[in-house]
């Protein structure tokens, strides 16, 4: 007797053990050289993430240059253009150290110190520092003080003067990052 051959939905079709094993590999393979780009991935976003973190070091250091020299800011020549704090500026003329210096000339030898120490730790970066004045900002006034008794009257010297206190200026700093990024803090003086 003849033997009969299976239906044809039953068959399996030759080759199609070899195409799938062909797309594993294909899928095996694209995920090993994904793999193996993740560390270099990772080492470039740590360079960066390095990178903010010294520049928010260095904006921290000149708030607290500006904060030194309060009324530099409303006078400053960064309150008309824009000044060029990275890369630095060339050496000083003169050094504050040496004999007395008013308060603009002081803040000016902070900010070049301030960019020379800057420059090594923010390669290609530039910084840019623009202060103006701020006298329609306005901080909150102290807390209201309780009101007098009759046996403390004279007793609290900070009632009269209890008012609000304009600020002075304003500074933005614009640090802009060797690939590309760009960071901007406001300082209060």
């Amino acid at each position: 007797m003849p033997r009969s051959s299976p239906p044809a939905s039953l068959r399996s079709p030759r080759g199609t053990s070899l195409l799938d094993a062909l797309l594993a590999c294909l899928v095996l393979g694209l995920g090993v050289l994904a793999a193996l780009r993740l560390p270099a991935l990772t080492e470039r976003e740590l360079a960066a993430a390095a990178q903010r973190l010294q520049a928010a070091h260095a904006a921290a250091n000149l708030a607290a240059a500006l904060h030194a020299q309060r009324g530099y800011a409303a006078e400053a020549p960064c309150s008309l253009n824009p000044c060029t704090l990275l890369p630095a500026p060339g050496p000083a003329g003169d050094d504050c150290r040496a004999r007395d210096c008013t308060p603009q000339r002081m803040t000016a030898q902070d900010l070049r110190e301030w960019s020379a120490l800057t420059q090594p730790l923010l390669p290609g970066a530039r910084a840019d520092l623009r202060c103006r004045p701020a006298r329609d900002e306005v901080e909150p006034a102290p807390a209201p003080l309780p009101p007098r008794t009759a046996g403390s009257a004279g007793s609290d010297r900070r009632r009269d003067s209890v008012v609000e206190s304009v600020v002075d200026s304003v500074c933005t700093l614009q640090l802009r990052l060797a690939q590309g990024e760009v960071l901007r803090w406001r300082i209060r003086p």
